[in-house]
């Protein structure tokens, strides 16, 4: 699948969620791009590496954690899925969770969304909101 044809599909579910679960489309892309690389990476059906609770089908992985301001390989555990739409939807469910509420009020600007989860501890990488946004800037997804 071409990066292209990644980004048209997950696209595709995103704008169906949005309608759903009022996150924006934009910001789901985004995230799908930087955890899979374009695809190439997903494990699971994990669209955007959720971390397994300890319930449910899981995968482990060696990924890249910013601990204590710098880069660590650790071993993780995560989610898996019997599809990428299963993962989108979990997604959104996770997006509602009450860590996340005050960024329901950025839903129709998606830098300062994505901006919000990354504050209330969604990704450790310190420039998580910089690579999303330069995802969604270079495929159109906003201005």
């Amino acid at each position: 699948m071409s990066p292209q044809d990644f980004v048209n599909k997950v696209l595709a579910m995103a704008r169906e969620a949005e309608t759903r679960f009022g996150v924006p489309a934009a910001v789901a892309v985004g995230q799908a791009v930087l955890e899979t690389g374009y695809g190439s990476h997903v494990r699971g059906n994990n669209l955007f590496n959720i971390k397994w609770t300890g319930s449910g089908k899981h995968t482990e992985l060696y990924v890249q954690e910013w601990i204590g301001g710098k880069p660590r390989w650790v071993r993780a555990r995560f989610r898996a899925y019997d599809s990428w739409q299963e993962s989108l939807e979990d997604w959104c469910r996770l997006m509602q969770a009450p860590r996340y509420d005050q960024c329901l009020a950025h839903t129709g600007d998606p830098i300062n969304y994505i901006d919000c989860i990354w504050r209330s501890g969604y990704a450790t990488d310190p420039r998580y909101p910089q690579k999303v946004v330069q995802i969604m800037r270079r495929h159109g997804l906003i201005d």
